[in-house]
């Protein structure tokens, strides 16, 4: 699939952000429909799209309005319907200023839709990236003393990667604590992170899919007593497109996708988390109802690779941080019912942890794997190989303690597939590659 960006979207000027203060970043993709996503300044009046299919050359032009807002910055989704299948598509974005005398300014965008496999063909050979803990320098708001943030040089290389889509793990970018105090500081520091030059390449260049950890929903370690859960819930919606989020009226940034024959759940770590402390017969991670359509939905599912992101980590037994460990109950009663089903080819996308690792646990002969990538460009932690040394599941050579992000690749015929995960530095270099072959149960 076709995914790249014109010109490096011209450059990122002083001039041109005046107009545009993000992206355009593309969103979901599916079959007769995608998503694309600009934020832009509320001196705009308009958006128009004009979408071409480049094989027949038929344009079709969309308008979006620029709501009025309060505020300097205004994310804004651009729902393009009625798309054709398996169909490769330039969109042109032109952003029209309210006063006229201002210059217009012109992006263009790449994708192609989905394509019908089933009945017909084996499934094509896909990959994608996976990263998370993403924090960018703000020296106005951050600590005194060396900067968190590690630099941004990893965005450009990820963006040199050809791969069909991104998972964003969580901590996709950090507030800071005096940010959570009302909307305009979580609106700025939305702003911050999606007007970063360095990122801009890599947002145009291949759909996005995002989940969130604390970071990016509140205070650090926050959980479902976060005074402005609601509003954190708003906005991650305004900033990351999605065809639906939460399940039955049950709120949260969860939801689910396919791409070719593999399936994948985006989890809420943080809207219905009960304090770990808590211990009582409301204490959860992921809610009742998150739980119970996770459950139901992997049973239902005939995926050969079954890719569940959260932001905590899911199996590691000796975690000196969050993670699913913490609400023991909870857990056992999702891995055993993964056993007990024989739901095969269950694999963990985790973030949170500021070291990559993969974890492994063989459940009554069902293999579940935990593949941990962390972190992108905030400060790596150094003291996990002493701190957490004895973990016994943990795979050997997977340890990494330095910035990082995964290539994933899901090949091989429809009986047959083969999931290759390689993680990289962030220049590029590979660290470590594994392989799995699709389990398959005969009983």
């Amino acid at each position: 699939m076709r995914y790249t960006l014109i010109g490096l979207l011209l450059c990122f000027t002083a001039g041109i952000n005046a107009q545009i203060t993000g992206g355009p970043m593309i969103g979901y993709v599916e079959f007769m429909e995608a998503a694309l996503w600009v934020e832009v300044a509320p001196t705009l009046s308009d958006i128009e799209v004009e979408l071409t299919n480049d094989s027949t050359g038929e344009k079709t032009t969309y308008s979006f309005p620029v709501v009025e807002s309060a505020f300097n910055y205004v994310p804004v989704t651009m729902r393009l319907t009625e798309l054709d299948m398996n169909t490769a598509y330039t969109a042109t974005i032109r952003v029209t200023p309210a006063n006229l005398d201002a210059p217009e300014d012109e992006r263009t965008l790449h994708f192609t839709t989905k394509r019908i496999w089933e009945y017909r063909t084996d499934p094509k050979e896909f990959s994608f990236l996976l990263g998370s803990c993403a924090y960018k320098n703000d020296p106005a708001h951050d600590r005194p003393g060396k900067p968190y943030g590690q630099g941004q040089k990893i965005y450009q290389t990820m963006a040199a990667m050809p791969t069909d889509f991104m998972i964003w793990g969580g901590d996709n970018f950090y507030y800071r604590h005096h940010d959570v105090t009302s909307e305009s500081g979580m609106r700025y520091r939305w702003h911050h992170s999606r007007s970063q030059d360095s990122l801009q390449e890599l947002y145009a260049s291949r759909p996005h899919y995002a989940t969130w950890d604390d970071h990016d929903y509140g205070p650090n370690n926050a959980d479902r007593s976060f005074l402005h859960k609601d509003l954190a819930l708003q906005l991650f919606k305004e900033y990351w497109p999605a065809v639906h989020y939460g399940h039955d009226g049950d709120p949260g940034v969860y939801q689910q996708f396919v791409w070719e024959d593999c399936a994948f759940w985006m989890l809420d770590d943080r809207f219905h988390r009960a304090h770990h402390r808590l211990q009582d017969s409301t204490s959860t991670l992921v809610g009742n109802k998150q739980l119970a359509w996770l459950k139901e939905s992997l049973l239902f599912s005939r995926a050969p690779f079954k890719f569940v992101v959260i932001g905590s980590e899911v199996l590691n037994p000796i975690g000196q941080h969050e993670g699913w460990h913490e609400y023991p109950e909870e857990l056992e009663e999702l891995l055993a019912f993964i056993a007990e089903k024989e739901i095969t080819n269950v694999f963990f996308l985790t973030g949170d942890r500021h070291f990559t690792q993969i974890n492994e646990l063989d459940k009554d002969g069902i293999r579940i794997v935990d593949i941990t990538c962390s972190p992108m460009s905030s400060r790596p932690y150094y003291n996990v190989a002493d701190r957490e040394a004895d973990n016994p599941r943990r795979k050997e050579g997977t340890l990494v303690t330095e910035n990082n992000f995964m290539k994933m690749t899901v090949s091989g015929k429809r009986k047959e597939r083969v999931l290759t995960i390689e993680c990289f530095d962030r220049d590029g270099k590979l660290l470590f590659d594994v392989e799995y072959e699709s389990q398959r149960i005969d009983r």
